[in-house]
């Protein structure tokens, strides 16, 4: 798997075809919910990433800069296709490594995947929210660079 920092509109749109298969497709989330003030290249509070496997797109996430050093990890999608091998973990601990000087990774896991964020580290903060109709929980990280 390859991890591309997301550089030209091309890219973007690479990765606004995934989070719509996963998102608005599959998952029924409204369009006007999935797609925010946050998806375009020129915003500098967010870095978008695309994940390739021998040149194809198969999962892309974003991540928002926080204030006292928290990087947000959202939007995290792979293809249905590519789902079960292995991916998503290895998309995190890229962007974990790709960031080693924040303190604390924190995500929004949809409660069908706090198991698979469990595994990757993170605890469980808060309680049970809606976003978009999904239940969601919190979830953080504290960094220990290698």
């Amino acid at each position: 798997m390859e991890m591309q920092k997301v550089v030209t509109q091309a890219e973007l749109n690479l990765c606004m075809e995934i989070r719509r298969h996963v998102f608005i497709e599959e998952q029924f989330v409204p369009e006007e919910e999935e797609i925010d003030s946050h998806d375009r290249l020129d915003d500098p509070s967010v870095a978008h990433f695309l994940f390739t496997k021998q040149g194809l797109p198969i999962g892309t996430m974003r991540c928002l800069f926080k204030p006292n050093n928290v990087l947000k990890i959202g939007r995290v999608a792979v293809i249905r296709e590519e789902r079960g091998k292995g991916w998503g973990r290895q998309m995190m601990e890229l962007i974990e490594a790709y960031y080693p000087d924040y303190d604390r990774f924190v995500l929004d896991a949809q409660t069908h995947a706090i198991p698979f964020y469990l595994r990757c580290g993170y605890e469980v903060m808060g309680d049970v929210f809606l976003d978009a109709g999904i239940e969601h929980r919190h979830m953080e990280k504290q960094n220990t660079p290698k």
